[in-house]
């Protein structure tokens, strides 16, 4: 995840790698973006708008490290994949989208999220659920929302022993707090700026449909397992 110095070791051992993928993420992007992964401030860095297109940028410098110091061929591979964010690291390590255009559209995705959630009352939030099966996760889930008539839904299936859940703050801590009848040893808080991956993001998925639509995507070089469906 982001943090203060995250690309500063890489730009040191491998510039003549690194400093070409900063420059032209700070080109499509339009801000200082370097600057901001070296030497923060963290609260900025974290703000989702300048996260996602630095974990992008992180990603896409250490694969053109792995290129051209290790002989990596993504093509080598069977299948491409990226866990959330990580979907468009897969689409650009196959080719299927420009790292710029990407780096666009994971600002432009950022800024969306957080108006998603402008002058809400309920800022939102997600909490990590552990040990919880998926199905664990949809039953907690489904009670909440049952019982509050807030949002409260699975993010993210991160294994078949922990779930992500998203929505609503006032849902998610009831979540958390339900956990225990569910067997669920841990539910803990996530450090996020926004309640990502549920249906409170839906006026940001439609703007950035109308985004996806001005880009043109390739045939990837391999398959990219989807996210959504897989």
């Amino acid at each position: 995840s982001q943090k203060v110095g995250m690309v500063k070791d890489l730009l040191a051992r491998w510039p003549q790698h690194v400093a070409p993928v900063l420059e032209e993420a700070e080109a499509a992007m339009g801000a200082n973006l370097k600057s901001l992964m070296m030497d923060g401030p963290q609260d900025q860095l974290t703000h989702t708008s300048i996260a996602q297109p630095a974990i992008l940028t992180h990603s896409y410098a250490v694969l053109q490290i792995l290129k051209k110091e290790a002989n990596f061929n993504v093509n080598d591979y069977s299948y491409a994949l990226g866990h959330s964010l990580g979907q468009f690291s897969a689409l650009v390590a196959t080719n299927a989208l420009q790292f710029a255009d990407a780096v666009q559209l994971v600002h432009f995705r950022g800024k969306a999220m957080m108006q998603a959630m402008q002058g809400a009352s309920d800022p939102g939030a997600m909490a990590a659920l552990l040990p919880a099966t998926a199905e664990t996760g949809d039953a907690i889930c489904a009670r909440v929302q049952k019982e509050t008539g807030l949002v409260c839904q699975v993010a993210n299936y991160n294994s078949s022993k922990q779930v992500v859940i998203s929505g609503n703050a006032v849902a998610i801590n009831a979540a958390i707090k339900m956990a225990k009848e569910f067997k669920v040893r841990r539910a803990v808080l996530l450090d996020v700026s926004a309640p990502f991956h549920c249906a409170l993001m839906q006026p940001a998925a439609d703007q950035l449909a109308v985004a996806l639509e001005r880009i043109r995507f390739k045939e990837p070089s391999i398959p990219v397992i989807s996210n959504v469906d897989a």
